[in-house]
């Protein structure tokens, strides 16, 4: 009996299809976090040399033209990375408590405007005050948005996708991780976004899929088990006839329904 009840439940999880729609947010989800935080590093790399002259710079406005120390250059360029390693840790420690107070989209919302906060603490606040102190926390703040977002993707794949097409959007994740930080070095370049003064330019782009995301929010669909989880049913059922285009779909909602009662 339970062998028959499984091989019904393969074959039923078989028949179900995302729909283009559920398509779409899986896209947009995976690459407003790991496109952006490839295209950072990526850029954060090529961008090297823009940075020391923007903190030799900033140091000699302070220190009446007296040139930075190589010392002192090192130990800023490491701080500048590793205060994303660090926000990194703060974000996906913290990451349980929001993503048990808060929906799936309502996180993925807040999540990429963090990525917009900590862009413009990079690229704009710290280059027209100057300080690199600005830059420092910038990144500290950009890598609270990637522990966050490494979290909460997988979950979003996990509650929204079918079970045999969540390996294909799992596997966006180094896709988009790694073609990322290829853009980025490659808008790097001194031909692209290379020169000194187009630096800000440069460390803004990681923000480009955040906002796209942010732009398409409204209408995509949240994850149906947290819309069930809160006790929102109708938007549960809602949710799921955007994310599926089955025909068997009414009794994959009433088994669903059951499951969660």
């Amino acid at each position: 009996m339970e062998e028959k009840q499984q091989m019904q439940h393969e074959k039923q999880t078989t028949i179900l299809k995302n729909s283009w729609i559920c398509s779409i947010t899986m896209f947009l989800s995976v690459s407003s976090v790991m496109l952006s935080t490839g295209v950072a590093v990526g850029s954060f790399n090529a961008a090297m040399g823009s940075l020391t002259y923007f903190f030799n710079n900033t140091y000699q406005i302070r220190n009446n033209g007296t040139s930075i120390s190589g010392d002192m250059t090192t130990t800023l360029i490491a701080m500048s990375g590793s205060m994303m390693l660090a926000g990194g840790f703060i974000g996906s420690t913290c990451s349980s408590v929001i993503l048990s107070k808060t929906g799936r989209k309502s996180s993925a919302v807040f999540m990429n405007w963090i990525n917009i906060i900590s862009t413009i603490l990079m690229s704009v606040a710290s280059f027209r005050l100057p300080s690199y102190e600005c830059f420092i926390a910038g990144r500290f703040v950009f890598g609270i948005f990637c522990g966050f977002g490494m979290n909460l993707i997988p979950l979003i794949v996990a509650e929204s996708s079918v079970p045999h097409r969540q390996a294909f959007y799992l596997s966006l994740i180094g896709v988009n991780l790694s073609g990322g930080g290829l853009l980025g070095l490659c808008m790097g370049f001194k031909e692209v976004l290379g020169q000194n003064y187009l630096a800000p330019l440069l460390l803004s782009l990681s923000c480009i899929p955040s906002i796209v995301y942010l732009l398409a929010a409204r209408w995509l669909p949240d994850s149906p088990y947290t819309l069930m989880r809160s006790g929102r049913r109708d938007d549960a059922v809602a949710s799921m006839k955007r994310l599926r285009i089955d025909i068997n779909l009414v009794i994959f909602l009433l088994s669903f329904a059951l499951q969660m009662t």
